[in-house]
């Protein structure tokens, strides 16, 4: 029920960071908060802290969406968006089965909940981390290309 109630107001939050930092940095922002409050609700044991946690990456989930839908609008050009979007939701749909299955495996195996979501947490930093070594590589490959 919190991690829906943060659902709610997940979209408009994010709107409003991309307003105030732009789609890059409020992708990254976003990204960075959502590993933060997923490897707390692992490492807490306290509940306000886990109620926390699920609220934030409740609206941290659409949030992320509504970011790459509107990330990718500005980096490819507007006869191809909709070509674009389509792929970004197939490897995502990928990326969730393959998530689901190796987390249901690691649970299986280990029959604890608190190490996955560190795990969620460190898996989610690890994609902040190629987000922004990918945009600063391709945007430096980019400039030099124009001039």
């Amino acid at each position: 029920a919190v991690l829906g109630a943060g659902a709610i107001t997940g979209a408009a939050g994010s709107a409003w960071l991309r307003r105030l930092f732009g789609g890059q940095m409020s992708l990254e922002l976003v990204l960075g908060a959502k590993a933060l409050f997923i490897a707390l609700a692992g490492l807490s044991g306290n509940v306000v802290i886990i109620l926390i946690s699920a609220f934030i990456v409740g609206a941290l989930v659409p949030g992320v969406a509504m970011l790459v839908s509107a990330r990718s609008g500005d980096m490819v050009a507007p006869d191809i968006v909709v070509w674009a979007w389509g792929i970004l939701t197939g490897a995502f749909a990928v990326g969730q089965f393959a998530g689901a299955t190796g987390l249901a495996f690691i649970y299986s195996m280990i029959g604890k909940y608190q190490p996955m979501f560190v795990l969620g947490g460190l898996l989610e930093a690890t994609g902040l981390a190629v987000l922004i070594i990918s945009f600063r590589f391709f945007n430096a490959k980019n400039k030099g290309n124009r001039q």
